[in-house]
């Protein structure tokens, strides 16, 4: 009886060493496909799946996985900043282009206007004060003295 606490202690410490080991459970790859159990055509591959890292290399790796992930969440706030830019952006330009084409478009509108008027002003015949005082019509008749004086024929 003296020695079963120690067996107990030797007994308790053999199994922890060994605990890992029972704890894993199998994995067992069917083609592309993992399961626990094995396949049914018995073509499974046990896969080992003992984590040998120390509890220091996990942290480590836990930490840079955080580290990444902040890192992502900045990288999709940016991406998303960047993008509500471009959107604001674009919908200035497409207003901007949208106010210039109804400029150009009122600005055609307003010169059909002012040729249709000048047309029209035209094919109306305006009250004879306010016509340009036509030239008196040529005739064929022979020249008057009057030409000839004002207008001598040069000498050959």
């Amino acid at each position: 009886m003296k020695y079963l606490p120690l067996a107990l202690c030797i007994t308790f410490i053999g199994s922890l060493t060994l605990a890992p080991d029972a704890q894993a459970q199998k994995v067992y790859r069917c083609g592309n496909h993992y399961s626990q159990t094995p396949c049914a055509g018995g073509d499974s591959t046990e896969i080992p799946v003992n984590d040998a890292r120390t509890p220091e290399q996990k942290r480590d790796i836990e930490r840079a996985t955080a580290r990444n992930a902040q890192a992502a969440d900045a990288l999709e706030r940016s991406r998303l900043k960047q993008e509500e830019e471009w959107q604001k952006s674009r919908e200035a330009e497409q207003k901007k282009a949208a106010a210039n084409q109804a400029l150009e478009k009122k600005r055609q509108l307003l010169e059909a206007q002012k040729a249709e008027k000048l047309a029209r002003h035209k094919s109306v015949p305006q009250p004879p004060e306010l016509q340009k005082p036509k030239a008196p019509p040529k005739s064929k008749a022979a020249p008057s003295d009057d030409f000839r004086a004002v207008h001598r024929p040069p000498k050959s």
